[in-house]
Parts: C-alpha cells; sequence; structure tokens
C-alpha cells in the first residue's frame, strides 16, 4: 500500500527568540503519525501566512525563505523515493530514520546467502563435497527466483522473512519447482529453508527456526481454518460438506453414491476434525 506523506510549515510561537522573532518548523506526516523539524529560519509573526504555510509578500527575505521552504519540501519526495528504490517499505519509522539519515544497516537475505555458500565452497575437500556446494548454489537460485516470483524484488530485509515468507517460499518449491517429493525437494530447494534457519536463528521467531516438517495445508494454517469453519455451527466436517455438496447439486447426483460415496476420504475428514479441532 502506497503511503500517505503530508508536509506543512508553521511557526513554533512557544519559542520566540530574543527579537521576537518566530522559528519556523517543518512536519512531515507519515501515515498518520508525525515529526517537526527546525528549518533554522525565523520571522516575524506578522510576515507570516498560516494559510498557505509560507512567508507573505514579494521581498527578499520572502522569496529566500519560501525558496528554502521549497527545497525542504523537496527532500521529502527524494526520502520516499530513495526508500522505494531501495524497496524498502514505507511506513513512519523507516521514513524518520532515512530521513534524519539514522538508517539501520539492513541485513538482507541473498548477501548473506551467498556468504554462506562461499564458506561452504572454502571447505570442499575438507568437510563438504562438491556435490553439497552444487546443491547450495541450486538454492540460492531457486531463493532469488522466488523473491521475484513472488515479490518482484531481487533481494529482501530479514526482518520481513516471517511465517507466511516461509511458507510461500514451500509452496513455490512444490508447486512452481515442481519439487513433487521429499528427495527432490530436499535436493532442489527446501535445503534453502535449512540455510534460512541456520544463517537466522538469532534474527527470526523461535516457531520458525524450530518449525517441524509438515504439509502446506497444515504449516500455512489453512487446514485449521478450514476445519474450524466447517465445524463452527455444531456440525462435523463431514456432516457440513454434505450440505454443501447437496445445496449445490441436483437431487439425482447428490443422492447417487457413485459421485458422494468415498469412505477412504470420509475416514481421513474423521481423522482431520481430530487432530485440528
Amino acid at each position: 500500500m502506497k503511503a500517505k506523506i503530508n508536509v506543512l510549515f508553521y511557526l513554533r510561537k512557544s519559542k520566540v527568540n530574543a527579537i521576537g522573532r518566530m522559528p519556523i518548523f517543518q512536519r512531515i506526516t507519515v501515515n498518520g503519525q508525525r515529526f517537526d523539524i527546525s528549518t533554522g529560519h525565523y520571522v516575524d509573526e506578522s510576515k507570516w501566512s498560516s494559510e498557505i504555510s509560507r512567508m507573505k509578500g514579494n521581498s527578499e527575505e520572502a522569496h529566500t525563505v519560501n525558496s528554502q521552504l521549497e527545497l525542504f519540501k523537496a527532500n521529502v519526495y527524494e526520502t520516499e523515493k530513495r526508500l522505494f528504490m531501495k524497496e524498502v517499505e514505507i511506513t513512519f519509522e523507516s521514513f524518520k530514520l532515512e530521513h534524519l539519515g539514522k538508517s539501520e544497516r539492513t541485513r538482507t537475505l541473498i548477501p548473506i546467502f551467498q556468504d554462506h555458500n562461499n564458506k561452504i565452497k572454502a571447505l570442499i575437500g575438507k568437510e563438504y563435497a562438491p556435490g553439497t556446494l552444487e546443491r547450495y548454489v541450486t538454492s540460492l537460485k531457486h531463493t532469488k527466483d522466488f523473491l521475484m516470483w513472488k515479490y518482484n524484488i531481487t533481494d529482501i530485509d530479514i526482518t520481513k522473512i516471517d511465517h507466511a515468507f516461509v511458507t510461500d517460499y514451500e509452496f513455490y518449491l512444490r508447486t512452481v519447482r515442481n519439487c513433487a517429493n521429499l528427495i527432490q525437494e530436499t535436493e532442489e530447494g527446501l535445503i534453502g529453508k535449512k540455510i534460512l534457519r541456520e544463517e537466522f536463528a538469532d534474527d527470526l521467531p523461535k516457531e520458525i527456526i524450530e518449525r517441524s516438517k509438515m504439509s502446506f495445508d497444515v504449516g500455512s494454517g489453512i487446514r485449521k481454518l478450514v476445519v474450524e469453519y466447517l465445524t463452527q455451527n455444531g456440525k462435523t466436517e463431514k456432516q457440513q460438506l454434505k450440505e454443501i455438496w447437496n445445496n449445490y447439486f441436483s437431487e439425482k447426483i447428490a443422492k447417487n453414491d457413485y459421485f458422494n460415496s468415498y469412505p477412504t476420504f470420509d475416514i481421513a475428514i474423521e481423522k482431520r476434525g481430530i487432530n485440528h479441532k
């Protein structure tokens, strides 16, 4: 979502200087939160227009001050542009840090992943076989491709890596990369998740680092949501699904055992209800 940024200038009347002039402050509002910055200029209150947030008249002083204020305003949108080019989400905190020149050093996924692979390469023949490095290199490629596929970016701040990122990555490997079984996944992609866990152990939530292997529908929480939705009125999943079936198909089809009798499926549904109530 695009950030909403507003800029205005005002006189801070509580800070009148020795000759009765008031300082001009810039107020920057980002998504409803604001911070103020002194422009370093002082003016007489009588020469200030609060309606247009500028000095009145065409005097040389007014021209100079108003030109400076335009530069202050332009710098705000330059900050927005820099964050956009860096592919950093524009929030109040990120904008303020960038605008005040206090940006924290951002740790991103790809350089850390590449550094990991470089260490593996240096240990080939000592602790690792060439095939291990090859799989890590392939996994890095999959990760870069995933970032473009999902977010249309080339790298990502590690603070943005959450449970949704991990499950989306797994979904990508299973579908787009067609990693259909566990062996293929381990060789061609899911080793990347192991790297993510190892490299970001100090930065990611414990539930991600220690998450056990599980199917996508369980790990993503989709199965739990489906079960809760179907059983919210006190009926079993099977009963609710039967109602949905009867509502959407003609009686001739709905009552035909050929279409609606699947014992194995019924058993799976009952077991799923027990495991995910």
